[in-house]
């Protein structure tokens, strides 16, 4: 009896129920990676409906606006021969890029031995989530790196001004891959949500082939060494760069499904690695692959069973930013999560007036409380769905501005 047990723990396996096909996979568990005290967890798989064809999660603009367009049309120049994508542009000659979505793009920097070294790239999908490849953070069977930086729209070898940077607090990865070095893709989780102020885009999955092959596809990322292919192309991985068009690869390697570019594999430099093929209509911001490794540009692809995983994530594990004492943050929220109201305490030693914002997490304002000067009040919920809520305190000289989650139930 014990040993169908046991099959049946390591097999996926299919159910019927409410009308609905469900679908449960042990090789689906999250590994959890606490940066700060090196401690190990596991989250186990969640079901999903596998009729769904498409899915995403939200993205937001964030609290900087500064929304760009991109093109959607296929490039006809800058092309890479033989295929319908561009070379790689810095991306300050297109856009600002402290502008949405450029500024989800994250560069990766990496404390080893006290030296802090570029490492990979990423994309903001959520507050305080970055999206990255998993050969970032493990290699030779170990966590090599002694904690992870993450800085938005890096450019320049210069941070930006108006957004801040965060270290990581723990990674997510696939433990398949802790296994065996399968589903190269992983989330960190952020100790500050920059994602507030930056904006973040959604993830999201597709069954049908043909959206991929006929869509615009984009991609920002930080290549970081001489080019292989072209000597001329000197890259140090301090400078965003830009490049975009139609993909033609829809493949399988190791039978894990991958989408690039045939004939792109000359852009396919060190350091893009982590990096996004992300779609937009110039509405929604959607990530559908993780950058791998260069032949054809391949990008490990956002299927199903990863997505439904991810989103586990985002929706119930990586809700709360630091609930350590923060003696740099005099703002207390309880209780949390809360099913009505909410007490709100603020210790500040001046006596201004002071604001609080309530944004839900995609971005937009949804409460305002003004010329607060109690340092204990009161918000009262009413009608607010259920969910995760950002409150923003702030004065309108911009002295003081502090941020913290709430979850209403």
């Amino acid at each position: 009896m014990y040993k169908y047990l046991l099959l049946l723990v390591f097999l996926s396996f299919d159910f019927y129920s409410k009308g609905q096909y469900y679908r449960l996979s042990q090789a689906d568990t999250i590994v959890v990676y606490n940066v700060r005290n090196q401690t190990i967890e596991m989250i186990p798989p969640v079901l999903f409906d596998i009729t769904h064809s498409f899915d995403s999660t939200p993205s937001s603009i964030g609290a900087m606006g500064k929304k760009i367009r991109l093109d959607v049309v296929p490039p006809e120049n800058n092309l890479v021969d033989g295929t319908r994508f561009t070379y790689m542009e810095r991306a300050e000659i297109n856009f600002d890029v402290s502008s949405y979505p450029v500024r989800t793009a994250v560069r990766l920097k990496a404390w080893v031995n006290d030296t802090l070294k570029n490492r990979c790239s990423g994309t903001m999908v959520a507050d305080n989530l970055v999206l990255t490849a998993a050969h970032c953070l493990w290699g030779e069977k170990a966590w090599t790196l002694d904690s992870l930086l993450v800085a938005p729209a890096f450019d320049n070898g210069e941070y930006q001004l108006e957004i801040a940077s965060s270290l990581v607090d723990k990674y997510y990865i696939f433990k398949s891959y802790y296994d065996s070095e399968f589903h190269d893709i992983a989330l960190l989780e952020l100790r500050k949500p920059i994602g507030f102020k930056t904006g973040w885009q959604g993830i999201a999955f597709n069954t049908d082939t043909t959206f991929y092959t006929q869509n615009v596809f984009h991609k920002l990322s930080y290549p970081s060494i001489r080019s292989p292919f072209d000597s001329t192309l000197i890259f140090n991985g301090d400078t965003l760069y830009y490049n975009y068009g139609l993909i033609d690869y829809f493949g399988n390697n190791w039978n894990l499904p991958y989408i690039g570019v045939k004939n792109g594999s000359e852009l396919g430099i060190p350091g893009i690695s982590g990096s996004s093929l992300f779609y937009t209509n110039n509405v929604d911001y959607y990530v559908h692959g993780v950058a791998n490794f260069s032949r054809n540009l391949n990008h490990y692809l956002i299927g199903r069973n990863v997505f439904y995983q991810l989103r586990n994530i985002i929706d119930n594990y990586a809700m709360y930013v630091n609930e350590q004492i923060d003696e740099s943050n005099p703002l207390i929220l309880y209780p949390n999560p809360a099913s009505i109201n909410i007490t709100v305490e603020f210790h500040c030693a001046d006596n201004n007036h002071y604001t609080l914002g309530v944004y839900n997490m995609q971005g937009q304002l949804v409460k305002v409380v003004e010329n607060i000067t109690d340092p204990y009040f009161s918000f009262e919920r009413n009608n607010l769905p259920s969910g995760v809520y950002l409150f923003q305190i702030f004065d309108k000289s911009g002295g003081v501005n502090y941020v913290k989650k709430v979850l209403f139930i």
